[in-house]
C-alpha cells in the first residue's frame, strides 16, 4: 500500500499558475472569472485569519 503524497502548505519559491481561457473576446467572460477568483481569495484570507486566531471558537469555525 502506497502512502498518499503529503501536501505542502508553504510556498517553496515556485510559481503556481493557472491558464484561463476567456472564451469569446468581448463577452465579459474573463471579468466573471476574475470576480470569482477575487471572492475566493477573500474567503481564503478570512479562513487564514480565523485559523491564526487565539480564540478556540474561531479556530473551530475555520475548520
Amino acid at each position: 500500500m502506497q502512502k498518499a503524497p503529503s501536501r505542502e502548505t508553504q510556498v517553496n519559491g515556485s510559481i503556481h499558475a493557472v491558464s484561463i481561457d476567456p472564451g469569446k473576446i468581448g463577452q465579459n467572460d474573463i471579468r466573471c472569472i476574475i470576480c470569482i477568483c477575487e471572492h475566493m481569495d477573500t474567503l481564503i484570507s478570512k479562513r487564514d485569519q480565523l485559523t491564526a486566531s487565539s480564540s478556540k471558537c474561531k479556530r473551530h469555525k475555520a475548520m
